[in-house]
């Protein structure tokens, strides 16, 4: 299954590890000046709250587009992959900054590439041009 892959960014991939030792910080300094200050303890919970979630979704980690003759799965980070069957697409447009996915009178998306490299969208256009050239998502 072709695929592209967004370029990692590393505050986006730590997002929650990072935030998590922002507030595990700001929690233990308030904790260690004022015990007595239920604040800081508040600031802890929130630390291990992003830390958990942090590491539950270790796993989607990776924004990719991937595709076949059958169907196009997109998924940004943090977010569940997103899948369309290629016989239920009316119009797929590939622009520099976009991908519309239009699939039926009300459903469908957009989809930013900006992370992406010039040549795979170049790659993703000419080869999602081949499946509508070759008649695979347009119905007739």
């Amino acid at each position: 299954m072709p695929s592209i892959i967004k370029e990692p960014n590393f505050f986006r991939e730590n997002y929650f590890t990072v935030f998590g030792a922002v507030w595990l910080f700001i929690g233990g300094a308030v904790v260690l000046i004022d015990t007595g200050m239920i604040l800081g303890y508040l600031y802890l919970i929130i630390a291990v709250v992003y830390f958990g979630v942090g590491y539950f979704k270790r796993h989607q980690k990776k924004a990719y587009i991937e595709w076949n003759d059958e169907k196009l799965v997109f998924n940004d980070w943090f977010q569940s992959p997103v899948e369309y069957s290629l016989s239920s697409i009316d119009a797929i447009i590939v622009s520099g900054q976009n991908l519309t996915i239009k699939s039926g009178a009300a459903n469908g998306t957009m989809v930013d590439l900006k992370g992406y490299k010039e040549e795979d969208i170049q790659f993703l256009q000419d080869d999602l041009n081949q499946f509508i050239s070759a008649g695979k998502t347009l119905p007739a």
